[in-house]
């Protein structure tokens, strides 16, 4: 056995491509590597699926020689080898030289149009078990359930047993489907833009396989009761890669890289910068030359030094201050909130925390056309000054007022949903407390525009919805939790449903009496500012030296620079 013996490819369109030659399943796995341009228009078919422990190795041919690969990938290449006939495949741990850091940082940045340019995208989900397969009967009852119903009026909320036959096996089939949504694929960052690329992708589980697309209809269409008995993943990966194939229908993969890296945060990968390098082929910005594209395997850079140059760039090429809103300081643990063991400073994300999604203001703000967008320092722009340490950032900015109190923070079941009876313990009786203060709700607010109850329930929902008859949903929703028992309503429901809920945020209220929402782990003492450059204001915590980010927050009736006054600004530095 040998190293398999790369000839250089050139660093343009040309790619190789696996020729799997026909056998029988006992056969031995025998291929040969073909280089081709993308220019040529070949046709072949590109490969998804999870690497798997490097310790679980099995042997092919490949240009007659005889080569280990990982067994989760010698399993795929036995199912999907043709009994007569040549298959051409893109497997990118072979079809890449994994070795020439130079080779390796040109083709992943060509990953987009290698998936995009396939003829189908072959998703690899590992044999079935017992608890776990690929059912096309219930998949294909469900989407005929859901047809019918979008064919019925009046149209109700969709419940697939109002449609399907009663059986002893539905149940069953129903949590098999969704037991295969918990495989470890779907949290695998590379797999957002290897789905999202390409509009022909099956999804192969043994010899089974079933449309992407039938399957996300399938996921959607079971009872939402079953959901609660899964501790589902594809809630954030899945339905996302979804979202982001919509997208990129129409334009290509619209969102910068902060977005993409904010939207996909929990997704897995073996790597800390493969967190950052999976998601390249989707930004804008690095498509129109903004941003500079940051993938590079031939430099012997630490994660550290990865997410530093990627946050200066970032701050350099946008010259605005949307990086701080995500508050890497801090992660969500299983008893609380914690700090990371990287030594970063507070200013630069951490991208290589998979932890479960969490919210912030911006991201209420972003790829949302129809709703406002904060521009809460008055669209101001911001040249960066970092240390030549690299450890301190300089910003213009001064203090708006200091937390004076703050309310409990929503609890969400395993699942990652927030009970009603939490909202209704939460939202309507500790936040509408921490926002009032004991005063009439129809009191003038601090900026002398709207009441204090305006106040309150905009903060709720960070102005997500802020038309009249959103009010008089929130406020309806209200009655149903003030009720005895709390009884919450359909029209309640549907309306928690169309607004953003986290257990990452709270109620806050400043010492001049300003209300909004800001991370669960903030205390009294901790500055809300403005700062140039920064479209919602930032929560930070004075240290020795400087200033703490934690993250952004949402503070009513200063969003859209109604407060901001650049003479006031000052010479920060941020820790």
């Amino acid at each position: 056995m040998t190293n398999l013996q790369y000839a250089p490819l050139p660093l343009d369109s040309t790619i190789r491509l696996l020729r799997l030659h026909p056998g029988a399943t006992s056969d031995q796995l025998n291929c040969t590597l073909q280089p081709v341009s993308l220019h040529s228009s070949p046709s072949y078919e590109a490969v998804s699926y999870c690497w798997g422990k490097a310790s679980e190795t099995a042997l092919i041919t490949c240009n007659n020689t005889i080569i280990p690969i990982q067994r989760n990938l010698f399993n795929l290449l036995i199912v999907f080898r043709n009994s007569s006939s040549d298959r051409l495949l893109w497997v990118d741990a072979v079809c890449i030289n994994q070795s020439d850091g130079a080779e390796k940082t040109h083709q992943v940045g060509m990953m987009f149009q290698i998936y995009q340019n396939a003829t189908r995208v072959l998703s690899w989900l590992g044999e079935p078990d017992e608890s776990s397969w690929i059912d096309n009967l219930l998949i294909t009852k469900l989407m005929e359930a859901r047809e019918k119903w979008r064919s019925s009026t009046p149209q109700q909320e969709f419940n697939a047993s109002n449609y399907l036959p009663p059986s002893p096996n539905l149940e069953s089939a129903y949590l098999a489907t969704l037991k295969l949504a918990e495989r470890p694929y779907f949290s695998r960052i590379w797999i957002i833009q290897e789905i999202a690329a390409n509009q022909n992708v099956l999804l192969q589980c043994g010899n089974a396989n079933i449309s992407f697309f039938h399957f996300i209809s399938a996921l959607r269409s079971i009872p939402s009761y079953l959901n609660s008995q899964v501790r589902t993943t594809f809630a954030t990966t899945v339905f996302i890669a979804q979202d982001t194939q919509s997208v990129s229908k129409s334009s290509y993969g619209r969102g910068t890289l902060l977005e993409h890296l904010v939207r996909h945060r929990p997704s897995q990968a073996t790597y800390g910068r493969d967190k950052i390098f999976a998601l390249c082929g989707l930004a804008s910005d690095i498509r129109d030359g903004t941003l500079k594209n940051p993938i590079n395997f031939a430099a012997e850079a630490t994660v550290s030094e990865v997410l530093h140059e990627l946050a200066i760039n970032m701050l350099t090429s946008h010259k605005n201050l949307d990086i701080l809103s995500i508050g890497h300081s801090w992660q969500r643990t299983e008893t609380g909130y914690g700090t990371t063991n990287l030594e970063l400073p507070s200013w630069v994300p951490n991208w290589v925390l998979s932890s479960r999604y969490i919210e912030n203001v911006l991201d209420l703000n972003i790829n949302r056309d129809l709703r406002p967008q904060f521009h809460a320092s008055r669209n101001t722009r911001y040249t960066p000054h970092v240390s030549s340490d690299r450890k301190r950032l300089s910003v213009m900015g001064y203090t708006l007022d200091v937390i004076s109190a703050r309310g409990q923070k929503m609890v969400s079941n395993f699942a990652g949903a927030i009970p009603n009876e939490e909202i209704g313990e939460t939202m309507f009786k500790d936040w509408k407390e921490i926002a009032l203060a004991n005063r009439k709700q129809e009191e003038k607010y601090i900026t002398g525009t709207g009441t204090l109850y305006d106040a309150y329930w905009q903060s709720c929902i960070c102005a997500y919805l802020n038309d009249l008859n959103s009010r008089r949903e929130f406020q309806h929703t209200e009655r149903d939790f003030r009720s005895q028992p709390p009884v919450l309503s359909q029209r309640g429901a549907s309306f928690l449903r169309s607004i953003p809920l986290s257990d990452y945020m709270t109620m806050i209220r400043t010492r001049e009496g300003y209300i909004g929402q800001a991370p669960a782990f903030v205390e009294t003492g901790d500055h809300v500012m403005l700062l140039a450059g920064a479209k919602v204001p930032i929560v930070a915590r004075m240290r020795e030296g400087g200033w703490e980010v934690l993250g952004d927050c949402y503070i009513h009736g200063v969003m859209f620079g109604e407060a901001f006054e650049e003479r006031r600004c000052n010479v920060l530095e941020l820790i």
